[in-house]
């Protein structure tokens, strides 16, 4: 599973989101990845999220978009 996009407005609340990390969690398990990590936007809301099955943050990351050089 590489990216994953829901419309959670409608659903706060009722534990979707968790369960579908959860189950993300379990499925890389099942596949054999040892490791399981994710990347997040430092200020969007499902950080909390995230800490409840025990991620934590090891870094940072910058990104730089613009646009090619014209030749």
């Amino acid at each position: 599973m590489e990216v994953v996009e829901l419309d959670l407005a409608e659903r706060i609340g009722l534990g979707l989101a968790s369960a579908l990390v959860l189950q993300a969690i379990e499925r890389a398990h099942t596949h054999g990845a040892e490791l399981v990590f994710l990347l997040a936007d430092a200020g969007d809301w499902p950080q909390h999220l995230y800490r409840r099955p025990g991620f934590t943050e090891i870094g940072r990351t910058t990104s730089y978009r613009g646009a090619a050089p014209e030749r």
